[in-house]
């Protein structure tokens, strides 16, 4: 059922974004450089209109880790051979006081053996702007979406789409487990002059796991800040958000508290760098095992038990975004720390980011499109130790006629759980043909 709602929404959406682009020069809204490498809707610079796609390929997946084990006791992992059919819409339109972007992919796979592996995943994400007065804007910006596989495109996405430094979104997970995640988030920004702007703005946000053996969280934020251009080129900005993190079924709870500044720079036409830093106070609670004294355990004969905890820890934020947009090319590179809900398994946790991401549409036949991702998670409560992935993809699409494109992809990634030793290596690999109608290669990432 829950499947069934993710891709109504995201179908309905689709469809109901078609429409021509307005006329050059109609707003198009605030820039949000802090976002991401790519806004959604957009391939490179310039404005696109919605375009749809189909495409049946061929996949091999290495690599698959479902949350149980063999009779042996060990964790499954196949490589297997499928089928894939795959949809998909992109594209940005302005109006006259409002504009939309839209992306949205979807898949239905099926694997020549071992069929429960047989589904499929989805991932909508729209950037609704609207100018309600000469000095208000309003921006409305949901994702919503479901997979059992956290690999090839969901895997980038904290690269290509820039996850949020305290970011929801499931983007760290171990285990190809059925997940489903949606955010809403609505900002409001105040032009007071020229030079000086105020904005504030929320979200909620849930994550729900199929496995009972995994832990969903939900939970909400509040953010504003206050900006200043200094000239043409250059703003800076201060900013304070508050997020809390809620856990179903177990006992515990996060209140994060974040205060930084930002500088961000723009270099000739193209270019554009944000630098931004700051203190994150996290307020945890929650429960760890603690060793029972030597004395009361000779009696009762238990060594160890659960207890419950309170503790406040601070950790710098840090955001390094680089972000090179041409007419047909985006170019990307971004760092990140700060905190997040964890991944099922690990509850809140400190995480690091660092990626790239390179795309191309600008030659007559040939669309390109590559990124590679790092990611790190630390907990804040239980020794779990460091989990980490790496993550890198590319893909080629050529295009035969106005109709029909060959497209191939490769994804690898590779997870590192240190305080078991734990390590898994996956590789997925897509090739067939795309029906998409237009004069330019299809742009698939």
């Amino acid at each position: 059922m829950k499947l069934k709602i993710v891709f109504g929404v995201c179908a309905t959406a689709a469809l109901w974004a078609q429409g021509p682009a307005s006329p050059v020069g109609a707003y198009e809204g605030p820039s949000i450089l802090s976002r991401g490498i790519i806004e959604p809707g957009r391939r490179g610079s310039e404005g696109l209109s919605f375009r749809m796609f189909a495409q049946v390929n061929g996949v091999f997946d290495n690599g698959l880790l479902p949350i149980s084990v063999d009779p042996g006791g060990q964790l499954y992992s196949d490589g297997l051979w499928g089928m894939e059919a795959r949809v998909g819409a992109y594209g940005y339109h302005t109006w006259r006081r409002s504009s939309l972007g839209l992306d949205y992919n979807g898949n239905f796979r099926h694997y020549t053996q071992k069929t429960y592996y047989d589904g499929s995943d989805h991932f909508l994400t729209l950037d609704y702007k609207i100018r309600l007065s000469k000095r208000v804007t309003l921006d409305f910006y949901p994702t919503a979406g479901t997979y059992a596989r956290s690999f090839g495109y969901f895997g980038l996405y904290t690269t290509v789409l820039g996850a949020d430094i305290t970011s929801p979104l499931p983007v760290a997970d171990i285990f190809d487990n059925r997940t489903y995640f949606a955010q809403a988030n609505a900002s409001l920004v105040f032009q007071k002059s020229a030079r000086l702007s105020f904005s504030v703005g929320g979200d909620g946000f849930t994550v729900r796991r199929q496995s009972q053996a995994l832990i969903d969280n939900n939970g909400y934020d509040a953010k504003g800040d206050v900006a200043y251009r200094l000239n043409r080129s250059q703003t800076v900005s201060a900013s304070y958000g508050f997020t809390h993190y809620g856990y179903s079924g177990v006992y515990g709870s996060t209140d994060i508290h974040m205060l930084s500044v930002s500088h961000s720079l723009s270099i000739g036409r193209n270019t554009e760098f944000l630098v931004s830093g700051g203190a994150v106070r996290v307020e945890l609670t929650g429960l760890q095992r603690v060793i029972v004294d030597p004395a009361i355990a000779a009696l009762v004969g238990q060594y160890s038990t659960i207890a419950a905890f309170h503790r406040v820890i601070y950790i710098p934020s840090v955001n390094l975004t680089l972000t090179r947009r041409y007419r047909t090319s985006t170019f990307g590179a971004s760092a990140r720390q700060g905190v997040s809900p964890g991944n099922g398994l690990y509850l809140t946790s400190r995480q690091q980011t660092a990626g790239v991401f390179y795309g191309y549409t600008g030659i007559r036949r040939w669309n390109f499109a590559g990124g590679f991702n790092y990611l790190r998670m630390q907990n804040f409560g239980f020794a779990l130790g460091g989990y980490g992935t790496y993550t890198a993809g590319a893909g080629v699409v050529y295009r035969l006629n106005n109709f029909l494109h060959l497209n191939t992809r490769v994804d690898a990634r590779h997870a590192d759980l240190t305080i078991t030793g734990f390590r898994r290596s996956a590789v997925r690999v897509t090739a067939g043909i795309t029906i998409a109608p237009g004069e330019l290669p299809v742009s698939l990432w």
